[in-house]
């Protein structure tokens, strides 16, 4: 949502597509281009697109290379978790 970036405080509510929400968080992205993402919980944004039951984006960020191998299990179960 270009130019809202800091706009918002935390606690704050806005309206998304009908949708009343609240700013739970701020981030600052290292990468500019990032700055200016909303990001909601995949159901949220699910029902607000009337998307419910489709996956559109994920986006998956590995702390230490140790932790490669147990990404794709992990985010298995976070999905299953998440379509029951």
């Amino acid at each position: 949502m270009p130019g809202m970036a800091h706009r918002f405080s935390i606690g704050q509510s806005f309206e998304l597509r009908g949708a009343r929400l609240r700013v739970a968080g701020l981030f600052r992205a290292s990468d500019k281009s990032r700055e200016n993402a909303i990001l909601l919980p995949l159901g949220t944004a699910q029902e607000i697109f009337d998307m419910d039951g489709e996956l559109s984006d994920i986006f998956v960020t590995v702390n230490s290379e140790d932790n490669l191998e147990s990404v794709p299990a992990e985010i298995r179960n976070i999905l299953l978790k998440a379509f029951q």
